[in-house]
This record gives C-alpha cells, structure tokens and sequence, in this order.
C-alpha cells in the first residue's frame, strides 16, 4: 500500500508532535508499506533534505520526502500569528491536496490537519484524521468529512471522542481512541545508579501555551530539607531562554545541588536520561491558562513523554487531570494537586516507596510499532 502522510507541521523540529509524526512514518515504512512524508517548508528552519531529518531525529531509513512551497504569512510575520496560521493553514491546504491528487489520487493517506481531512474527504479518498484537540472549526469540519465511507478518525483520548459528540458505533469501526505510544530505538539496557537520592526527571518543553511549565512548585518543595534528602532532579528541555530563566530562581534559592539542567538535548540522550531516573513528572501549572487550552490540558492530553517514562519503568508524578486518569497503568501513577507542595511532596514520597521492590507491569503493547499495526488495521 502506498500511505501518504500529508501534515501542515514542518521539519525539522524539537516538538513532540513532530518526533512522533516521523516515528510513525518510520513504523509505517517497517510495516512494508510504501511511505511519503509530504509537508509545507514555512519556517527558516525547514528543509526537505532527507539526510538533515534523518541526522536530526537519528533514524536511517530511506522514506520518501515532498517538501511543497509555502509562500504564506505563518512563519513570515510576528503580528497577529494565529490569523496568519488560519488563514495560511486553509489556503496551503487547500493547495496541497489539488497538487497532490494529481499523481496520488486513489493513494492512502494520513493526516493531523483538519483541513487537509476536510479536502481529501471531498475528494472521496481514503484518509485516517489524528484529531489531538479541538475547536469550534474542526468539530465542523470532522463531522463533515466523517460523511465520507472512506474516511476514518483517531481520536487521542475518550474526551475528544465525547467533546465531538459522535458515537463510535454509527461509523462502522471508522473511529477509534488510540493514546499516545513510545518509539522503542532509543531504549538500551541501563542500569540505574544506586544512590540514597531518588532521582526525578522532567523531559519536555518548559513552557506550554505560551506559559511556563509550572516547575516553580518543584524548586519550593526543594526548599524543604527532607526533600533535598531524598530527591534530587534532571530537567531535559528547552528553549534556552526559559533554562537560563529557571537556572536563575533554582540558583536564588540555593537549589544547585539538587537540580541539573540539561537544555534541549538529542532523543537518545533524552532516552538515557530517563532511563537513569526513578520517577518521571508530568507537571503543568494551569492556574493562568484560559479557556480553551484549560480544556485541553484537562481533558485532551495523552503525553508522550508518560509512555516513554514507563517505558523506563519509573513510577510517575503527575497532576490529577482527567485526560490522565484514562491513562493506562494507573498503578504506577501518583497524582497531586498543583496548588499544593506538601501534596506534590506527598506523592513524590509515594512514587519513591512504590519504586523499591516492586514488580513493573509489561508495557510493550504501548509502543508505537503497535500502535502504527492499529492504524494501518484501519484502512482495511
């Protein structure tokens, strides 16, 4: 089969979103089929030079790679960025697919663009839809394209399912909820350090809708001795202005002996981090998020870096959001409220006695080998 995967994201980037958009391709390649990455160049960074993406997301297979034009304002102006991402998005969208269709018609495809689904499913052609969040325009336009028996959706967690006010059982098996998954290449066998000190780990961005992470309620439970006994912490993530920034308060508050920062790193050295750790933290300070990404972080995320932490086999921090509850292994969650540090001291003193001498559950069926058999399942 030759698969398609049509995106507006761009290459290459340090995004979750991005890494898990080529670890898939790369999964669907393994599986035999016939891959074509096909997306817009609209940053100065982007580049549809094979061996550049393949150096920077440290992978060797050969994937086919169509990097279109785009002579649009996203990416090209600092004013009023989300209008020039809407308006650019629908029009290099609406493009993309007329070009495409000429020598791909009747081709599968893939996709995390609304848009792009919305045309491809005029075109009656068979597309599979990741739908991670929602708006107001892609409700419309999910209901619209779902008209089309060729048309099928992923949806990231039940919420979005519930939230788009479909029911699974009106579409044939054409929708399905399929979480997050981890790219098992960069796991090797490590051991951990034995140390009196639990090691915790935060890998991701430090800011998240334009906010920053939320780690201000670590550094003040850092401040507590009993803490510095037991814990001490690697940060993997940028971008480098908010590192510096967070050096600086880690430094105010005397806190360098128990926090190493380690920026934006390589995956497989992320990968390594983790693995060396004991607890993962899932952390984000919604306290100054509006409405609508108060929303998501409540009820859309399915993290990335969650699948890779249990992949590691460490126990995991997190707050209590619904989207989180529905995550799988429940067992190896402890959760806190993020108005609270003797709560997050609290779990984290729980994740460290769960840690010692238990049994880790089996986590291979959440890699994204399997979840790429799933998707491919569906065009069936």
């Amino acid at each position: 089969m030759n698969l398609n995967y049509l995106t507006y994201q761009t290459f290459p980037a340090s995004t979750a979103n991005s890494l898990q958009t080529i670890s898939h391709v790369k999964y669907f390649s393994r599986q035999g089929l016939d891959v074509t990455l096909i997306f817009p160049l609209r940053e100065k960074e982007s580049t549809g030079n094979l061996k550049e993406i393949q150096s920077f997301y440290e992978f060797t297979e050969e994937l086919k790679i169509q990097a279109l034009p785009h002579e649009l304002p996203f990416g090209r102006v600092k004013k009023g960025v989300r209008l020039a991402y809407l308006f650019s998005h629908l029009i290099w969208s609406y493009s993309a697919v007329r070009k495409i269709l000429k020598i791909k018609k009747g081709e599968a495809f893939i996709t995390r663009s609304d848009w792009i689904f919305y045309f491809l499913s005029r075109k009656g052609q068979k597309v599979i839809f990741e739908c991670h969040q929602l708006t107001r325009t892609r409700r419309y336009l999910v209901k619209k394209s779902l008209k089309n028996q060729a048309s099928s959706l992923i949806c990231l967690t039940s919420y979005i399912l519930r939230d788009l006010k479909l029911n699974i059982k009106d579409y044939e098996n054409r929708i399905k909820i399929i979480p997050s998954a981890y790219d098992e290449d960069h796991f090797k066998e490590l051991e951990r350090e034995n140390t009196d000190k639990s090691k915790i780990i935060f890998a991701g961005r430090l800011d998240r809708f334009g906010e920053e992470r939320g780690l201000e309620i670590l550094l003040n439970a850092f401040e507590k001795a009993e803490v510095r006994d037991s814990f001490m912490v690697d940060i993997v993530g940028g971008p480098d202005d908010l590192v510096k920034k967070l050096q600086k308060k880690i430094d105010s508050k005397d806190l360098a002996d128990s926090f190493v920062l380690h920026g934006q790193q390589k995956r497989s050295r992320t990968i390594e981090l983790i693995q060396k750790a004991d607890i993962g933290l899932l952390v984000y300070d919604s306290s100054s998020i509006k409405f609508p990404n108060f929303h998501h972080l409540n009820y859309y995320t399915s993290p990335l870096k969650y699948f890779e932490y249990i992949r590691a086999q460490l126990q995991v921090v997190a707050n209590d959001f619904p989207s989180h509850r529905e995550l799988p292994l429940q067992e190896v969650i402890s959760y806190f409220d993020n108005k609270s540090v003797e709560n997050l001291i609290l779990s984290l003193k729980k994740a460290k006695k769960k840690s010692v001498g238990n049994t880790y559950p089996n986590t291979t069926k959440f890699s994204i080998e399997n979840r790429a058999k799933k998707i491919i399942g569906m065009y069936s």
